[in-house]
């Protein structure tokens, strides 16, 4: 039981992991894209 456990939570922290670095690239594209567009704005 606690084998089952720990193998639910190893993969509980790998999709964190996946959501949180694919939430990271996209908030860093879209900031370079705002602060291309403030720099074309200028």
């Amino acid at each position: 039981m606690r084998e089952v456990a720990a193998v639910n939570v190893t993969a509980l922290l790998l999709a964190v992991c996946f959501v949180w670095m694919g939430y990271r690239q996209r908030l860093a594209a879209r900031t370079a894209g705002v602060a291309r567009e403030s720099g074309l704005g200028t």
